[in-house]
Parts: C-alpha cells; sequence; structure tokens
C-alpha cells in the first residue's frame, strides 16, 4: 500500500450539520434578496411621493407670486402698484420674496408714472365738454400746465390757435 501523500490535504467528512449550515447560509442569502426586492421599491414609491410634494409646493408658491405680480402690474400707477405690493407683503408675509418691494426703482426715470399726460387728457376732455371758449381753454392751460407755457407761446402755435374758431364744434 502507498502511503498518502503530505502534500493532497485531507478532508473532513461531511456532516448533516454541515448540510444544514449550508442550507441556512442560503436561506439568510434569499431573505436578505427578498427584503431588499421589497424595500427598494418601497423607498422609490416614498422619493416619488415626496419629490411631488415638492413640486406641487413650488408650483403653488410660484403661481401665488405670478397671481400678486398681476394684480401689482393692472394697478393704473406706480404708487397705486407700489401700495398694492405692500398690501400683500403685509397680507401675507412670508409668501413673498423680500426683493418683490422694489424700492429702488425710479418710475419717472423709465417713463411712467408721470400722471400729467392722463390729467391734460382729462382737462381737455371736460373742457371740450363743458363748451369753454379757446382763449379760457389755453389760460387754464397755462395756470395748470406751467411747463407746457413755451411750447404755448412759440409762434406757429400761437399762429395755430388763432386760425381754430373760439367755441369747439362751432
Amino acid at each position: 500500500m502507498s502511503q498518502p501523500d503530505s502534500s493532497t490535504p485531507r478532508t473532513a467528512p461531511v456532516t448533516d450539520r454541515d448540510i444544514e449550515l449550508a442550507k441556512l447560509k442560503v436561506e439568510q442569502t434569499k431573505a436578505r434578496w427578498t427584503g431588499l426586492s421589497v424595500i427598494v421599491p418601497l423607498l422609490s414609491a416614498i422619493v416619488t411621493v415626496g419629490v411631488g410634494l415638492y413640486t406641487n409646493y413650488l408650483t403653488n408658491k410660484a403661481s401665488f407670486q405670478l397671481e400678486v405680480a398681476k394684480s401689482i402690474m393692472q394697478a393704473p400707477g406706480p404708487e397705486e402698484a407700489t401700495n398694492r405690493a405692500k398690501f400683500f407683503a403685509a397680507l401675507f408675509p412670508g409668501r413673498l420674496p423680500a426683493n418683490f418691494l422694489a424700492t429702488d426703482v425710479d418710475a419717472k426715470k423709465l417713463g411712467i408714472g408721470d400722471s400729467e399726460g392722463d390729467d391734460k387728457r382729462y382737462f381737455l376732455k371736460t373742457m371740450i365738454e363743458k363748451d369753454i371758449d379757446l382763449r379760457t381753454l389755453v389760460a387754464l392751460w397755462k395756470a395748470l400746465f406751467p411747463k407746457d407755457n413755451d411750447f404755448l407761446n412759440r409762434p406757429e402755435v400761437a399762429e395755430v390757435l388763432s386760425q381754430i374758431p373760439s367755441k369747439p364744434g362751432k
């Protein structure tokens, strides 16, 4: 008989206990994978709902700010717009951005908010409706709008005014 080679390792006989331990390890691995297969979709559903709620919040916030901005922009003049902005900021504290009330905007530099043009149109319309004679109209105009005196005193304007009948519409 030959002697066993010392270079080959000896294997211990496999017992039932070893088989059961191997089965237990396989079952534990299956349980981990099954748990992961349940937890991953559950976590992704929770994240999806959370992102949806946050997106809805941002959309509602932007929509609210847009509606406030629309309301402010529909104001007839800059003073009214500023007052509306202050009103909404006081009514809904924390709902509007801090820079919503632009305090460094000069409406006159932008060419808005000078209600003198509206005042002139209203004055002219009212005087025409009241059937005021031209000399009285020009005198009132000069008194109410002194910046226009240079224009009204030009010779070419005076000539045109002299050709217009004294009473409008006659």
